[in-house]
């Protein structure tokens, strides 16, 4: 049975009415869908003072694999981040599912992608004033794929996207039997796995154009495959940003990746701050 939103309105605006927005600050609820199994989990940072006439941009900050909505904010200053950068910072829960809709007959209530393009962004954007047309998402490894696949799928919904590390080729993680595709996916089939890869998505990119990021460690093992869509990107005559950086598939990367993500997002430097 699908909630109402009005719990996490409620929640808002009472911190609103409280005064806590008047100061940078990271905040979790939890919303109810129709496309879940349970409550949804987000933590959110907005930043402090008034918001411009057209509204902040948000983020849409996604998890990898085996984290949670919790793995940004305990890694990373958001509420600093948020401020500086005046965005508000939205974290969800990925729940494992790579931010596919997952069919009930593998496994029911897991339906990420609509959540979160039906349910998640008209919540941020009825709570907070946001500008509707600075919206965008990144994410790291699992997080990376579901930040390029959803925006491949709704390039109308996000204008810019930024993947690091992104675990890409679904085909590959086979190699890799503690990521449970199967359990998503079903049985290995070549159709339905290639099909939720962001391979099978590019061409909506060419068309609309969002502004891309893709960022990988020089040793990390799924380098291969962001060469790869850069290299499908530069076909489909798709511009990106495509970065080849020191590290691992590891939070050392991401925490260091994190500024200039939100300065490619955002369009603001470090030096202009």
């Amino acid at each position: 049975m699908r909630r109402s939103g009005n719990v996490l309105v409620c929640a808002l605006c009472g911190c609103m009415l409280a005064g806590v927005v008047l100061h940078a600050e990271v905040r979790r609820f939890e919303i109810g869908s129709e496309y879940l199994s349970g409550p949804e989990r987000i933590v959110v940072a907005w930043p402090d003072g008034d918001a411009p006439v057209e509204g902040w941009p948000s983020l849409y900050l996604l998890n990898g694999y085996r984290d949670n909505e919790e793995a940004w904010p305990k890694r990373t200053p958001l509420d600093s981040l948020a401020n500086v950068y005046s965005v508000v910072i939205v974290c969800p829960d990925g729940r494992d599912s790579f931010y596919w809709d997952v069919e009930d007959s593998v496994r029911a209530g897991l339906k990420m992608e609509s959540f979160i393009v039906r349910d998640l962004v008209s919540h941020i954007d009825s709570i907070f004033p946001v500008d509707t047309l600075s919206r965008y998402i990144a994410g790291y490894s699992m997080g990376g794929h579901g930040a390029l696949y959803l925006t491949a799928r709704h390039p109308q919904l996000f204008h810019a996207a930024v993947s690091l590390s992104g675990a890409l080729d679904i085909a590959h993680l086979k190699a890799y039997p503690w990521i449970k595709v199967p359990s998503l996916l079903g049985a290995y089939d070549q159709q339905t796995w290639e099909g939720h890869a962001v391979f099978a998505h590019l061409d909506s990119l060419a068309a609309y154009s969002p502004r891309i990021m893709l960022a990988c460690g020089d040793k990390d093992a799924f380098l291969p495959d962001n060469r790869r869509l850069h290299a499908d990107l530069g076909c489909r005559g798709v511009e990106h940003v495509f970065r080849i950086l020191p590290g691992d598939h590891n939070w050392k990367f991401w925490r260091s990746q994190l500024p200039e993500l939100l300065e490619f997002v955002t369009n603001k430097s470090k030096n202009s701050l």
